[in-house]
């Protein structure tokens, strides 16, 4: 069923992907991720709203904290200064 397709001709006879080899540039289709720090800061903040909402459960007494909310807790709160400060590099 999979069968080997040779890639398609370019203008210049050369196939498609020996053409983009040679000038090292990205077919016209393809997108670069250009927003990939403004996507760690809105990760960034869903981390600290799930962070505060197991506060707020802990606060309000619906669960009592356990090892492994506490470790859910601690592991939102640092994977969102990871996020944030990953973001700022990216930024950069």
């Amino acid at each position: 069923m999979n069968e080997h397709r040779p890639a398609p001709e370019s203008a210049t006879g050369k196939s498609a992907g020996t053409d983009q080899q040679a000038t090292g540039k990205k077919p016209a289709g393809s997108k670069q991720v250009t927003g990939t720090p403004q996507y760690l800061r809105w990760l960034g903040i869903l981390c600290a709203v799930m962070a505060l909402f197991c506060v707020g459960v802990f606060l309000i007494g619906y669960k009592s904290p356990s090892f492994g909310r506490v470790a859910t807790l601690v592991l939102l709160v640092a994977a969102s200064i990871f996020c944030f400060w990953l973001s700022k590099k990216k930024a950069r």
